[in-house]
């Protein structure tokens, strides 16, 4: 296995980065000073290692993985983790802790939390998937994607470019199943029926639209021969996507991180 340096990872829908391990799987790996890990265990509960923000009540680090029970006596079955923030599923509830500056935790305000907090989709919708970037968080409910955090450069799709600290419909995907979601930075793909959507920071061309315009609503990208969409990733400034079995990529490329 081999990835880039963290500084260029971004974590979506599924974790960009995969590490099969003796005694379970790595999920994610968080940024720089913020490096933290977790994996799940057979019965559902959560271990964390890393840079502090673990759920644990706590900022201390923790070199071996530390267990974090399920807060309501139910299995995690799935988690999503940015740079110091990190939300999980039990039963189509979600939860999430960590830094909140940017309102990435979704829960009406921007203060940290050390231990799991419920956070209530619209409507109190059964939740059914969950996603992070470094500073963005977004959940699928109700076969409606909503999303929060980090604003800058309509990275949201929302169509403003202000923080949301409170979920927020992306009106563009509704009514459309929502295949994949991946967030970088300041950037995130939508694959909606095999076509992929892009909204937000374009400024190394993370788009792939063949312009430096960012976006504030998500807008499609013109795959050749109309190949569907299967896969998608986004790092920091980066973005990568398999379709007809071949791979593309496109994005800033300085330390030679596009594999050209």
């Amino acid at each position: 296995f081999a990835w880039p340096p963290p500084s260029m990872v971004g974590c979506g829908m599924h974790a960009t980065l995969w590490q099969a391990l003796g005694w379970g799987l790595l999920l994610c790996v968080g940024l720089p000073s913020e490096t933290r890990a977790s994996r799940m265990e057979a019965e559902g509960d959560l271990l964390v290692f890393g840079d502090g923000n673990l759920g644990l009540g706590d900022t201390l680090a923790r070199n071996r993985p530390t267990r974090m029970p399920s807060p309501n006596r139910e299995g995690i079955t799935a988690v999503a983790m940015g740079s110091g923030h990190t939300a999980f599923m039990t039963d189509g509830d979600l939860w999430v802790y960590g830094y909140n500056v940017f309102g990435q935790l979704g829960l009406g305000d921007n203060v940290t939390r050390l231990t799991p907090t419920l956070l209530q989709s619209p409507n109190h919708q059964r939740i059914t998937d969950v996603f992070a970037g470094p500073y963005m968080t977004g959940f699928v409910a109700g076969d409606e994607l909503f999303v929060f955090g980090i604003g800058k450069l309509g990275g949201l799709g929302i169509g403003e470019l202000r923080d949301q600290n409170r979920p927020r419909l992306v009106e563009y995907t509704r009514g459309d199943p929502i295949e994949l979601v991946a967030m970088g930075y300041c950037h995130t793909a939508f694959v909606l029926d095999g076509q992929l959507f892009m909204t937000g920071d374009n400024y190394n061309g993370q788009l792939g639209m063949g312009d430096r315009s960012h976006r504030a609503v998500p807008d499609r990208v013109f795959i050749p021969n109309g190949q569907r969409v299967t896969a998608v990733s986004l790092g920091h400034w980066t973005t990568a996507f398999i379709a007809g079995e071949q791979l593309f990529v496109c994005g800033r490329n300085t330390n030679g991180q596009l594999g050209l």
